[in-house]
């Protein structure tokens, strides 16, 4: 089971918690501010982003403690970014000189090969494994975009951008942008390239709800769903899901649309209290199957942080495609008063599911989901 999505989720949710203190590191990071934290899903890899400064971990299965490896920093007077293991070296060549002035990263995301960043209207991509840690070689500007969401597949094959558009004069929407990481290649012929803009692969739009802003985006273990969950408005969130079809590589990505479901109860609006959905698991109850693009029997389980005990926490996935509908299944978790749940990370083989509270971390091994 892969419990480093929890510690990916919810490091970056709360922004209290700090990566290397649940590691026990924390006399190295006293006095410097982690916005963002994030772990690759084998858990080999770590990373710390401040508002101008990347920290690259190693994490040792054998030991409790990760390892230094690698950093970089941005000068944004200067239009400089810095990056190294020990000392840093100015990187070159980079952007035109206005590309990063006032820019702000808002979301991050980890793989065992790239770390990507959402900044002002931009995705940036930078190496981690091999011997480009840290370099920064890729990004692609989203104009008047604003970026809602990061997340890589499971085999670190994908990259997608959740963004909102909206400027005067045009009809706002929100999109996806699917990029093949295949493209994030740094040399050639043994020469590293300049700074490269990656033309997206696939880009999926679909309406904007103002009231209903992304809060959550994940791949399904396959990398052929994409799950986007909401903030809640009256006691209710929506999940929007987007599908791959096809035998090419990549496929085709389509919007599947959206579902409302409930995560406080309307009738106490004083009670809604919690952060309703704080996080998002896809999963197939039947990984063996041949056709891949039929999408039999897949699942979503989320974590709750509501007062509602009739809150559902498990769906199934029905009628699939172009219209899709969200069936009750099972129940995970669930209390008189409610969960506090801020994250959740279902096993491959789905017989296991990890829930992390406020203060605890709890295990359910062996259920049937």
């Amino acid at each position: 089971m892969n419990l480093n999505s929890i510690g990916n989720v919810v490091v970056d949710s709360q922004k209290t918690f700090n990566l290397l203190s649940l590691l026990g590191r924390t006399d190295k990071v006293q006095g410097w501010h982690a916005d963002f934290t994030a772990i690759s899903p084998s858990g080999k890899y770590a990373v710390i982003v401040s508002k101008k400064d990347i920290r690259l971990f190693r994490m040792d299965h054998n030991s409790s403690r990760p390892f230094f490896v690698a950093s970089g920093s941005f000068s944004f007077k200067k239009n400089n970014y810095y990056y190294g293991t020990a000392q840093l070296d100015l990187q070159h060549p980079l952007p035109p000189s206005d590309w990063m002035k006032h820019s702000s990263f808002t979301h991050i995301a980890l793989s065992d090969q790239h770390l990507a960043i959402a900044a002002t209207e931009k995705v940036l991509v930078f190496g981690v494994g091999g011997d480009q840690k840290c370099r920064w070689l890729f990004y692609d500007r989203i104009q008047n975009g604003m970026v809602k969401g990061l997340a890589f597949s499971p085999d670190g094959s994908k990259l997608v951008a959740v963004y909102s558009f909206e400027q005067r004069r045009e009809e706002p929407y929100e999109a996806a942008r699917f990029y093949p990481t295949a493209e994030f290649r740094s040399d050639t012929g043994g020469q590293v390239k300049g700074l490269q803009s990656v033309p997206h692969s696939q880009k999926v739009t679909w309406q904007l709800h103002p009231n209903y802003q992304p809060r959550r985006v994940t791949f399904s273990w396959k990398g052929d769903m994409l799950g986007i969950v909401t903030n809640h408005s009256d006691g209710e969130a929506r999940i929007r899901i987007l599908g791959e079809s096809g035998g090419g590589s990549p496929g085709l990505w389509s919007y599947w649309g959206e579902r409302s479901i409930r995560v406080h109860n309307p009738e106490r609006p004083h009670d809604m209290v919690g952060g309703g959905v704080t996080g998002l698991s896809l999963y197939s109850l039947d990984l063996n199957f041949s056709d891949f693009s039929s999408h039999n029997d897949d699942c979503l389980a989320i974590s709750l942080d509501t007062t509602d005990a009739a809150a559902h926490d498990c769906y199934r996935i029905k009628n699939k495609g172009r219209v899709y509908e969200l069936e009750k299944f099972t129940q995970i978790a669930s209390g008189p008063s409610g969960t506090t749940n801020m994250a959740i990370a279902v096993s491959q083989a789905h017989d296991a599911v990890a829930l992390l509270a406020k203060n605890s971390l709890n295990l359910f091994s062996r259920i049937s989901l």
